[in-house]
């Protein structure tokens, strides 16, 4: 394959994902940044993956095969917690120096070093682990704040500019761009965790685009893995999740949810149509893409268009017939996801169905061509006891009955249950304690063998030990990031009693209530409601939606009802 010509007179811009190329070629979020950064043509944009395990050789980018340190701007999108090892083991196998300070007195001797920024979801809610490792951070919807970023950024290029003074005379807007650099400077988290990094907007949904070309990943790489999704065109339909489940990150942190219109998408379609490329489906991406108002008709928009269809996830209801599109679509694998099985710990979590609605709507699904239902089930939730438990395996017994009438399967998925920073369940710790875990452990691992015996098929998993490495990162706060680089623990681990320490400020909060001012501004509502919202599930009580003719008076930072 013949290499386009690198760019001399463009500031070199490298888009990362800190993972291997299978995982990252169909992430959504690194497409809009280099959409953004290939929209400006000041700039030459290029990806860079986490190296298969096993290569020795120096790691170059994806197009340009450039080594990273050679770009200016370094940019990170992170989804998941235990990829904030990645971040720092790609800076490197790069040759980049790991720590913002140090990159900052590299730049003082004269080198070129890049400037290293991150944003996504998991970082957005908590970038206190990885905040020594970056100059800047990007929470939450960062289409408008990065690409104001790329139009301040050629400043920098000249030599004599240091980052604090750039910043100093920035003149876009701040709006939830955390200067994580400023530690390097000595100063302190509540100064850097502070002001216009705790903002946050709420534009519409529409006024954010999506990119309409998209890098289409070769079917089978050089390494012989497959891509995630292929030859797929990715459709963010929406943002957010009206139901308030307790446990759900994007459920408080994306608070008021926010859809594009059809006629949006319908102008999206067109375009992607009209550039030539090779997509056969487009998949429907957001935090609850069943919320959409009109999801009936973004759907047959889609097949109307001659596009195949795919679907995240389905809620129990059949708004708009859309069992019978999902018939049309010819879609034989569709997802679920009750989390229990149990009405009454259902109602613990806030999500507004009963087993009755799941199970109507799966005899739907197997006498319209579905093959496959994938459930989604946690476990380790507040208040679940073996009733809720045995509860959840005699739901899943019913439901393998009603697939089995026309040859159809129930496939489970089994999660522990992981406490995440600004949700109501973020202080329930107990069972990662290290005096606790091994029973949590065995309890998961007979619970999932229990599973798997009642839908007569394997169970997908993930391991307790990789949810409680990730429950610390997203309660834990800058004491962790020794460990991020493995000057603390040696490898992509956390001490016991470094994690337990996690757990247990997460335990005081509840009954305190007093946080830091750094801790204040990363929820993205006030401690006061949470700590409701906690004594309501105990009660087995459920908050109203979050939507227009709704509200449970959250106090969420970015709603114009509480502006």
């Amino acid at each position: 394959m013949t290499r386009p010509s690198w760019r001399s007179d463009a500031i070199p811009l490298l888009v990362a994902y800190p993972n291997v190329k299978r995982v990252g070629a169909s992430s959504l979020g690194l497409q809009v940044i280099e959409s953004i950064g290939k929209d400006d043509p000041r700039y030459v944009v290029d990806r860079f993956y986490l190296p298969a395990r096993g290569k020795s050789t120096q790691p170059v980018s994806e197009v340009y095969a450039t080594p990273p340190r050679v770009f200016s701007l370094v940019g990170f999108s992170c989804a998941f917690e235990p990829d904030y090892f990645n971040v720092v083991e790609m800076l490197r196998l790069a040759g980049i120096p790991v720590l913002a300070s140090d990159r900052a007195a590299a730049h003082a001797r004269g080198e070129q070093i890049p400037v290293i920024i991150a944003g996504g979801i998991a970082i957005s809610v908590n970038p206190l682990p990885l905040l020594p490792y970056m100059d800047f951070i990007f929470r939450y919807d960062a289409e408008r704040s990065f690409k104001a970023f790329l139009d301040e950024f050629p400043r920098f290029m000249d030599p004599e500019v240091t980052l604090g003074a750039w910043w100093s005379s920035y003149k876009g807007p701040k709006t939830a761009i955390v200067p994580a650099f400023l530690l390097s400077e000595g100063r302190s988290l509540d100064d850097v965790l502070s002001g216009s990094a705790c903002e946050r907007e709420n534009p519409p949904l529409d006024e954010l685009a999506v990119p309409v070309v998209q890098d289409i990943p070769a079917i089978e790489d050089e390494d012989g893995d497959m891509p995630s999704l292929g030859n797929t065109f990715l459709l963010e339909v929406g943002r957010g999740c009206e139901q308030g489940c307790r446990f759900c990150l994007v459920g408080m942190h994306l608070r008021p949810p926010r859809f594009r219109s059809v006629s949006y998408i319908r102008q999206v379609l067109d375009k992607m149509a009209a550039s030539g490329q090779e997509h056969e489906k487009v998949s429907l991406l957001g935090s609850n893409v069943s919320d959409h108002p009109d999801l009936a008709e973004v759907c047959l928009e889609i097949l109307d268009n001659g596009f195949k269809l795919s679907i995240p996830s389905i809620k129990p209801t059949d708004e708009g017939g859309m069992v019978e599109i999902i018939q049309r679509a010819n879609i034989k694998t569709i997802t679920l996801a009750p989390e229990t099985g149990s009405d009454r710990l259902r109602a613990a979590i806030n999500k507004p169905f009963v087993n009755e609605d799941y199970e109507r709507l799966a005899r739907a699904f197997v006498t319209h061509d579905v093959g496959t239902i994938k459930v989604y089930l946690l476990y380790g939730l507040p208040t679940e006891t073996e009733i809720d438990l045995d509860q959840t395996i005699e739901f899943l017994d019913r439901l393998r009955t009603i697939a089995e009438t026309t040859g159809a399967r129930i496939v489970a998925s089994v999660n522990p249950f992981v406490p995440k920073l600004g949700t109501p369940f973020m202080f329930h710790a107990e069972r990662y304690l290290g005096r606790n875990f091994k029973t949590f452990k065995r309890g998961f691992e007979s619970f999932v063998d229990r599973v798997q015996k009642a839908t007569h098929s394997r169970v997908g998993t993930t391991s307790p030990r990789e949810a409680r490495l990730q429950a610390a990162l997203s309660l834990g706060g800058i004491e962790l990031a020794p460990f991020l680089s493995g000057s603390g623990a040696g490898g992509k681990s956390i001490p016991e009693r470094d994690m337990d320490a996690v757990f247990e400020a997460a335990i005081a909060l509840k009954e305190s209530g007093n946080v830091p001012v750094h801790i204040e501004c990363l929820l993205p509502v006030p401690i006061a409601y949470l700590r409701s919202e906690w004594d309501r599930a105990i009660e087995g009580t459920k908050t109203p939606p979050c939507r227009e003719d709704s509200c449970s008076a959250c106090g969420a930072r970015a709603c114009p009802k509480h502006a």
